[in-house]
């Protein structure tokens, strides 16, 4: 794609006078450059291709022209346009563009040339020659596109209650192992001493998947129970979550809790003394209810608190109630 600037100009040279039968010499025209450049964006989705709208120039990246004559720079300007002019045609040049502090460059050649991005991905170059047509022509093909490196992270943290949510006091899990399945290979970290974790430098929108593993004695709590800046994300049977990131993101978290067990005897307190004393029997066949203790108070309160679940004492007037979250229980029978 070119892009004329000017129409075609005639040279002249004036002032010249021929007798008949004559000859002249030594007027000479001179060789002319042409312009190239155009401009450095921001490729906000990674794509190679200038989408316009929030996709702006760049300033400040560094544009070096090669050329037989010698090597020049240039910097773009507050728009993210930058030029060199009087480039050689017919001859090889080289363009090399430089990125800037927390980006990359954008897959080369994913369009036209009016709209992709011109130089190899890993060097910054371009290696071209320009045609012999107009010493007015601008070449505007020459861009490139960068795209910032992101972060992605958030919470390992203990759901004492087993909703789902991250509630108020419920603290973080650390020395959880967390990995990263990227393009380029897999990454770990582990959660800090507030079940913080983060990985920094990913791509934007790239497919990747992060894995929880599951700390020692806990148990996935429920996914994907309201807001997601509080939720657990994982899938709870893998651990795996895959994402896929534009912007910085902190919401994927991870919540586990640790199962406990409530239980013991029911037996014949013969003596009504509350001590399990010899020669007491078993109550086998009981029937016993678990409530959550709603309101606290240590007290069983009918259509307060909510009923969990239920069984009957067997084998020496045992019962057990397992797989329960952390929080107060009451036991009727």
């Amino acid at each position: 794609y070119m892009n004329i600037l000017s129409s075609a100009k005639l040279k002249v040279i004036s002032g010249i006078t021929l007798a008949s039968g004559a000859t002249a010499t030594g007027y000479n025209f001179g060789e002319q450059g042409v312009a190239l450049g155009d401009l450095v964006w921001s490729d906000l989705n990674a794509n190679g291709i200038q989408d316009g709208g929030a996709e702006v120039g760049l300033p400040g990246v560094t544009v070096t022209l090669q050329t037989p004559a010698g090597i020049f720079n240039t910097q773009t300007d507050a728009s993210g346009l930058y030029t060199f002019t009087d480039v050689p045609v017919g001859t090889v040049i080289t363009l090399t563009f430089s990125t800037l502090p927390g980006y990359v460059r954008s897959p080369q050649d994913q369009t036209g040339d009016a709209l992709d991005s011109d130089p190899n991905a890993a060097t910054g170059v371009v290696i071209t020659v320009l045609p012999v047509i107009d010493d007015t022509m601008f070449y505007r093909e020459y861009d490139q596109g960068l795209y910032q490196l992101l972060s992605l992270g958030d919470r390992v943290w203990n759901d004492l209650n087993a909703n789902g949510q991250q509630d108020p006091g419920e603290p973080g899990i650390p020395g959880v192992t967390v990995t990263l399945q990227t393009p380029t290979g897999l990454l770990t970290t582990q959660t800090d001493v507030n079940g913080i974790y983060t990985f920094t430098n990913q791509p934007v929108n790239t497919p990747l998947s992060l894995t929880f593993s599951t700390p020692t004695y806990y148990t996935s709590t429920l996914t994907n129970i309201g807001p997601d800046a509080t939720d657990s994300d994982p899938d709870p049977m893998t651990g795996v979550l895959p994402v896929n990131v534009t912007t910085n993101t902190n919401t994927f978290d991870a919540g586990f809790w640790r199962p406990m067990t409530f239980g013991n005897q029911v037996w014949f307190d013969l003596n009504n003394n509350g001590v399990a004393d010899g020669g007491e029997g078993a109550a086998n066949g009981v029937f016993v209810e678990l409530y959550r203790d709603t309101n606290g108070d240590g007290v069983f309160t009918p259509g307060i608190d909510a009923l969990v679940s239920t069984t009957t004492t067997s084998n020496g007037g045992y019962y057990s109630f397992t797989e329960l979250p952390a929080g107060g229980y009451l036991a009727v029978i």
